[in-house]
């Protein structure tokens, strides 16, 4: 695993996002939100039945709130 060195104020405004999208860890929501952003074009977007439909299964896992 790789490590990357952020301000304190934005892992603030990490933690406060991470939890207002039912993430319980700040780490795998940046890793998420990081993946969003390098996503190139080329690249199928999920529809959001599918992003449901995967919330869904990370919740059963115990992997969101």
């Amino acid at each position: 695993m790789e490590r990357l060195k952020i301000s304190g104020k934005l892992y603030k405004r990490l933690v406060e996002m991470a939890g207002e999208n039912g993430f319980s860890d700040v780490d795998a929501y940046a890793e998420y939100k990081l993946y969003e952003l390098t996503l190139n074009e080329k690249e199928e977007v999920i529809s959001a039945e599918d992003r449901m439909k995967i919330e869904e299964r990370l919740k059963a896992l115990g992997y969101l709130e």
